[in-house]
């Protein structure tokens, strides 16, 4: 698409993971490990997922976006993980150090905050459900080696090799790479 991409992450951890994900794709770019309330500078795309529910004002997170938008038309992509219905009952029984560092965010109130930033053109939904490949596989592997091959040989591994085909169908017949 042209971008030139900035990656900001203030965990040297994550940094790593983003420089790492750019290389294997080919795709060249900048990963800066710093506190996003100190970046500066203009984007015409902000991609956020995963940070503003960790928040207890929103908002800030959201006017440091705002602020660091190409004022000619910049768009700002957040996400939040679906934490309500299956896909919350999955983390709050097998990943509950997962949830308890999550807000559950509704999708009124992700619409809310991004109208009260001054936002507009605002779309909203959920990103991620329960789909049987988010078990924690190597937990299950190592406490019950017996019920993760079932599991792994009757579900998981078809339902995770079929989705992957879907997905890079999908990816071909649109011509993405």
């Amino acid at each position: 698409f042209g971008y030139a991409v900035t990656g900001c992450d203030y965990s040297e951890r994550g940094c790593a993971l983003a420089r790492r994900n750019l290389e294997a794709a080919g795709i060249p770019g900048t990963i800066l490990q710093k506190d996003l309330f100190t970046l500066s500078g203009k984007f015409d795309v902000i991609y956020s997922y995963g940070l503003i529910e960790h928040f207890t004002a929103p908002g800030t997170v959201l006017e440091k976006f705002v602020s660091l938008l190409n004022p000619s038309g910049g768009t700002l992509i957040s996400l939040v993980p679906n934490l309500a219905g299956l896909s919350g009952l999955y983390n709050r029984l097998l990943k509950p150090e997962t949830f308890a560092t999550h807000r559950v965010v509704t999708s009124g109130e992700l619409h809310r905050w991004h109208e009260e930033g001054g936002l507009h053109k605002i779309e909203v939904g959920a990103l991620g459900s329960f789909v049987p490949f988010m078990f924690p596989r190597d937990k299950i592997r190592k406490e019950h080696p017996r019920l993760y091959r079932l599991l792994w040989a009757t579900c998981l591994g078809p339902v995770t090799w079929s989705s992957n085909r879907a997905c890079i169908s999908l990816f071909r017949r649109f011509g993405i790479r």
